[in-house]
């Protein structure tokens, strides 16, 4: 479960722009919540906060009941991944691409997740090597 507590948020450059005040918001453990809202009404701004790209001015973003400012980055980022609405690939091979966020995963599971990337819609992928997946041919875009 996701929950944001009384939440009040600004960025730091901006102190006299409140983002968020008294924002309350539970998503339970495998559900699905969709944010919608005009542009810059702070959609992305609740996922920056989940990702602990910035900390709440007030309240508290907490995971299974925990307050997420009390976990090590590289441990809570370990566990939550983001798929931004324009994906982007880093300048390296697919390979290394499937394998960014999780350096300690087998060739096995990288090229399993690779024949998940294969099968979508947006990447028509690759050439393989030595039954690996190591070149981008082509990126679509829906």
């Amino acid at each position: 479960m996701v929950e944001l507590k009384g939440l009040e948020f600004y960025y730091p450059s901006r102190p006299n722009d409140m983002i968020f005040k008294d924002l309350d918001l539970r998503v339970n453990a495998g559900k699905t919540m969709a944010l919608v809202g005009m542009s810059g009404s702070g959609k992305s701004t609740v996922l920056a906060l989940i990702l602990r790209f910035y900390d709440p001015t007030a309240g508290k973003v907490m995971i299974d009941g925990k307050d997420i400012s009390k976990f090590q980055l590289k441990s809570l980022r370990k566990h939550i991944s983001l798929v931004q609405q324009e994906p982007a690939l880093f300048a390296t091979t697919i390979y290394g691409n499937i394998l960014y966020g999780k350096d300690d995963a087998s060739e096995a599971e990288v090229l399993q997740d690779g024949k998940i990337i294969e099968q979508g819609n947006h990447v028509t992928l690759i050439e393989r090597k030595n039954g690996a997946y190591y070149k981008l041919i082509s990126l679509q875009q829906q």
